[in-house]
């Protein structure tokens, strides 16, 4: 009898239970206040929400019009940042809310 390692039937199972995409959204959406916290301080989790990653986009809500152009001006240099770590087209583009 041979034993599996935890390490290997983690992620099996995650990819047969249909996690998966559930848990990367989560990641990208933890990675991306993590970047804009480095560009804008920690502060910038007061007046920012992220809503969700669907479809190639993040969507975000901001209470300062001005954080929001910011962070388009950025968007960049973002999107490089959170692709470098998940992959090529991960995140193709920020959408706000109003």
């Amino acid at each position: 009898m041979s034993f599996t390692s935890l390490g290997k039937l983690i992620p099996q199972n995650i990819k047969q239970s249909g996690f998966g995409r559930q848990i990367e959204a989560a990641m990208v959406l933890k990675e991306l206040e993590q970047i804009l916290c480095s560009i804008f301080g920690d502060s910038v989790k007061y007046k920012i929400k992220i809503i969700s990653f669907k479809d190639s986009a993040v969507k975000i809500s901001s209470i300062s019009s001005i954080l929001a152009q910011e962070i388009q001006l950025r968007e960049k240099k973002i999107l490089a940042r959170i692709n470098q770590k998940f992959g090529e087209k991960t995140v193709e583009r920020i959408k706000f809310a109003v």
